[in-house]
This record gives structure tokens, C-alpha cells and sequence, in this order.
């Protein structure tokens, strides 16, 4: 093994990474510079950066404050490439080092015992990653939980229909409007703050769900929550590389993603038994605890994420930006628009499903839970052994077959109405779902700069849940004119020809080909990578 024994951290890392693959070193002891002549543009940012050198050589840079930027920035380094770096850490940065040697570093309590401070956590990167996950499917199962008691109260308040519809869509809608206009703030603020800051204020709202119970104040808290969801869920996943690694990016976001579905399965299921023996407060307050849960893991892990430079420019442009990366990069912009128009026809699912299994298949409640749950089941499987272990360079083609199998499911499951095949059908359809759903995150992070990708989820999680507020908006005609089934049917049919239409581009273009991220602050103005 090579070793460069003394290295700085260079901006950006990648072409640092180029520097050793050229010279043929294996590894490099990494220092943390604060300045950085490599990122100079012109005589007179040479200048400033030479300048910071000064200061540091004639010892006028002498506190701590001072270098905690370089230090943050050797992190950022050592998290994403641990197989090839080896930090060089001062004393005086033990306090500081606890997200990447496993310590959980939790804020000081009064009265509390010092062993609490820092609670060890084996100082392995996947133990991190599945508390994290944890927390999340916590989150996920405690947002199942208030839908559903929200939906009770609703119902015995004498409200009707419309009043549960305006529910779903007072949950959903923040996603689609808020989360690109918000987005830039993603980009702009330390990942992991945000997500704690988040979680505090939804806690909030969500308390405040408990004495509010009032249609219109319901709802207006609804998008509240919604909103820090927006927020919340692209600034999770900047983390997952920070906390994994890049080459294990894949594999954090199927955890993040099986932990979700084992929630949506769990929440309903808790929230009926705790109304069944207190009420729905008790719920409501349940709900609230997995948010605070969750600030206080993230809170604890210290895990972060730094904006990267080049994150900048009006507010406005900053929005622009999120849309614009997409839609630039022939590959992302056929993935997306493929799975939104396909997701369009997948939506009418929902509310097909129950005269399917009701009226065709003529099954008791106990069948239609059975059926209900094989779709998540399916989700748990794929998320849990099959996505960690696919290739990035196979996820265009991934997003194919999963289109395709989706399709064949519902086309073939409603053609035939018997119990046992809807069966297989309903868990087929989850397995595709979940594909679909981490291919598109993979192809973002692959081929995304990362000082946009905040956006880039955020835009890209819009597109999608409008499809599907679209869809179930058009699954009520559908099944009204064509039945259960012969709604199923034509969601089949119709995901199966988008899905194919999209499939040249899909099948033609590795998700490597063009890696973006390689070039981490382009200059004003210039293009994103394309085909």
C-alpha cells in the first residue's frame, strides 16, 4: 500500500481522489488547511486565500473558532471517503469528533450524570444509520397513527367525505407547493440542525392537534406538518452519505425506506388499539413523542451535513435551480417524468382497491386486511433484500422493470379475481413501488451536484406526490365508470405503456455515465451535466 503521509483537504474532494489515482497512492493522511488556493478564480481570490495562509503561519489565527470550518470540512472528507483518507486530528478536536468515531454526543442536561453525555454505539457506521432509520419509522408510524385518528374524530364530529378528503390532501399538498419553494433552505443550512429544528416545531404542531378540534384549525395544522415534512425528508437524506458513506448511499436509503413501511404498517395498527382503550389525545400525544424521539436522536448522533459552496444567488434562482438540474439531464428528466405519469395510473390503487376486493373478489374484512397488508409486506421485502443490493449502474434499468412489473400486477391481479393471485399481485405491486421509489434517489445522488441536491429531491418528491394526488383524484371516476377491476385494470394497462415509453432512454444510458457531482462548485450560470 501507497500512503501519502501528509495531504490537505482539497475543494472539491474529487479531484483530490484524481490526484492520488494518478500518482498511484492508495490512501492519505488527511490535515484540515484553511486555506484553499485550489478553489482561486482570479489574482485577487489568490490573494485572500494566501492571506488566510498568512495568518495561520504568523500565528494570528490562534482560537478555536477559527479553524472549526477546516475541520468540518476534514469530516465531510473522511464521512464520504473513509476507504481512502485517514484524518490527522488535534487534541483539541476530541470534543468534536463524535459522529465519525461513534460517540453520540447528546446535549448536557442539568443533574444529569456524566455517563449519559456520551453513550458508545459500537463506533460503526451501520449501528448509526439504523438509529437513525429507527427514528424515522418512528416518525413514519406515529404520522400514520394521527391520519388515522384524525380521520375517527372527523367522522364522529357528523363531518363528511369531503371533509376526510380535505384530511389527506391537507397532509400531501405542502409536499407538492411548499417543499420546492422551500427547498433552497435544504441547500442553505446544516442538514442535520435543520432536521432537529424541524422535529421541535412539528412536536409543536402536533401538540397542538391534541386541544384544536376544529375542522379548519385541523387542517391548517395538517399543513403545518406537512410543510416541516417538505422540509425535513430531502435534508434526511443528505445525511445518509454523510453517515454511510458514498459507496453506501444505496444501502442507507433502502434502511431508511424499510424502517418507513414497517411504521405505515405499525401506526394504524397501534393507533386503533390505544383508541380502543383511551382515546384519540392519547394518540395524538403518541405522535408528538416520535417527533421529539426524533430531535433528540439527531441531536445525540451530532451527524452533519455542511452546505456545500456554490449554494448561493437569489431565492428565486435558487428554486429555479432545483428544476432546472433535472430537467437538464436527459437521463432524470425521462425517470421522473416516466414515474410521475406512471404513478398517475398506480394512484387509482387506492381507492379501486376496496371495491376490488369487495365486490369482485366478494372477501371478508379479514381478506381485505390480508390484502391491504401484502402491499407493504412487498415494500419490506424489496427494501430490506433486494434494493441494498443492486447496482447504481443498474437503476435506469431497475426503474424499467420495476414500471413493468408494477403494470403486469394490476393488469393481470384485476383480470383474474381470485384471492390467492391478488394476493401475490398486491405484494408484487409493493415490491415495485419501493424500487421505483429508491432508483429515482439513487439517480439523484448519482448524477447530482451535491450543493443542489437538497433542491433536487425536493423538486423531484413534489413532481411525484402531485402525480399521485392527480391519480387518486381520478381513481373516484375511474372505478365509478369501470368498476374495481376494470379500474385496475386500466391503471395496469397505463403504467405498462408510460413505462415502456420512457424505456429507450431508460435502457440506453448507465446511471454513471455522467457523474456531475465530480465538478462540486460550477461557476455562475453554467449548465448542469448532460447526455
Amino acid at each position: 500500500m501507497i500512503i501519502d503521509a501528509h495531504s490537505h483537504v482539497h475543494d472539491p474532494v474529487e479531484a483530490h481522489l484524481g490526484l492520488l489515482d494518478e500518482a498511484g497512492a492508495d490512501r492519505a493522511v488527511l490535515f484540515a488547511p484553511r486555506p484553499h488556493p485550489e478553489r482561486a478564480r482570479d489574482l485577487a481570490s489568490l490573494r485572500r486565500e494566501m492571506a488566510v495562509l498568512d495568518e495561520a503561519v504568523g500565528g494570528r489565527a490562534g482560537t478555536v473558532e477559527a479553524y472549526r470550518e477546516a475541520w468540518r470540512e476534514l469530516d465531510a472528507a473522511l464521512a464520504a471517503h473513509p476507504e481512502r483518507f485517514v484524518g490527522f486530528l488535534p487534541r483539541l478536536r476530541r470534543s468534536d469528533r463524535g459522529a465519525r468515531t461513534g460517540r453520540i454526543r447528546c446535549p448536557r442536561l442539568p443533574g444529569a450524570a456524566g455517563g449519559w453525555q456520551h453513550l458508545r454505539v459500537l463506533g460503526k457506521r451501520g449501528v448509526v444509520l439504523t438509529v437513525v432509520a429507527a427514528a424515522y419509522g418512528l416518525s413514519s408510524m406515529g404520522d400514520q397513527m394521527a391520519i388515522l385518528s384524525l380521520t375517527l374524530r372527523l367522522h364522529d364530529q357528523g363531518h363528511s367525505g369531503f371533509a376526510v378528503s380535505a384530511l389527506v390532501v391537507a397532509g400531501v399538498l405542502p409536499l407538492v407547493v411548499v417543499g420546492p419553494l422551500a427547498a433552497p433552505l435544504v441547500d442553505r443550512v446544516e442538514s442535520g440542525r435543520l432536521v432537529v429544528v424541524v422535529a421541535v416545531l412539528q412536536a409543536l404542531v402536533s401538540a397542538g392537534l391534541v386541544f384544536v378540534t376544529g375542522l379548519a384549525g385541523t387542517l391548517v395544522l395538517l399543513v403545518l406538518l406537512g410543510a416541516g415534512l417538505a422540509l425535513a425528508s430531502p435534508a434526511l437524506l443528505l445525511l445518509v452519505p454523510r453517515i454511510v458513506g458514498a459507496d453506501g448511499t444505496a444501502r442507507g436509503y433502502a434502511r431508511l425506506d424499510a424502517f418507513r413501511s414497517a411504521g405505515n404498517v405499525a401506526g394504524p395498527a397501534l393507533a386503533g388499539v390505544l383508541i380502543a382503550v383511551s382515546d384519540v389525545r392519547v394518540v395524538l400525544l403518541a405522535n408528538t413523542a416520535t417527533f421529539v424521539a426524533m430531535a433528540v436522536v439527531l441531536a445525540c448522533l451530532g451527524v452533519r451535513r455542511e452546505p456545500v459552496a456554490g449554494a448561493g444567488g437569489s431565492w428565486p434562482a435558487q428554486v429555479r435551480e432545483g428544476v432546472r438540474v433535472l430537467g437538464g439531464d436527459r437521463l432524470l428528466r425521462t425517470a421522473i417524468l416516466a414515474l410521475a405519469s406512471a404513478i398517475v395510473f398506480t394512484a387509482v390503487l387506492s381507492v379501486a382497491r376496496v371495491f376490488f376486493i369487495r365486490d369482485d373478489l366478494g372477501v371478508s374484512g379479514t381478506g381485505y386486511g390480508f390484502l391491504v397488508s401484502a402491499h407493504t409486506v412487498g415494500m419490506l421485502a424489496s427494501s430490506t433484500l433486494i434494493a441494498p443490493r443492486v447496482p447504481l449502474e443498474w437503476q435506469p434499468r431497475v426503474l424499467v422493470g420495476a414500471g413493468v412489473l408494477m403494470g403486469a400486477s394490476l393488469a393481470v391481479g384485476a383480470a383474474v379475481p381470485v384471492f390467492a393471485l391478488a394476493l401475490v399481485s398486491f405484494a408484487l405491486t409493493g415490491v415495485a413501488n419501493s424500487l421505483q421509489g429508491l432508483a429515482i434517489r439513487n439517480l439523484i445522488h448519482a448524477r447530482v451536484p451535491e450543493q443542489v441536491r437538497g433542491r433536487a429531491f425536493a423538486t423531484s418528491g413534489a413532481t411525484l406526490n402531485g402525480a399521485n394526488l392527480v391519480g387518486t383524484a381520478l381513481g373516484g371516476p375511474a372505478t365509478a365508470l369501470l368498476g374495481g377491476a376494470g379500474a385496475l385494470e386500466l391503471a395496469g394497462a397505463g403504467t405498462l405503456l408510460v413505462t415502456l415509453a420512457g424505456s429507450p432512454v431508460l435502457l440506453r444510458h448507465r446511471a454513471g455515465a455522467v457523474a456531475p457531482e465530480r465538478s462540486r462548485a460550477p461557476e455562475q450560470g453554467a449548465e448542469p451535466a448532460q447526455e
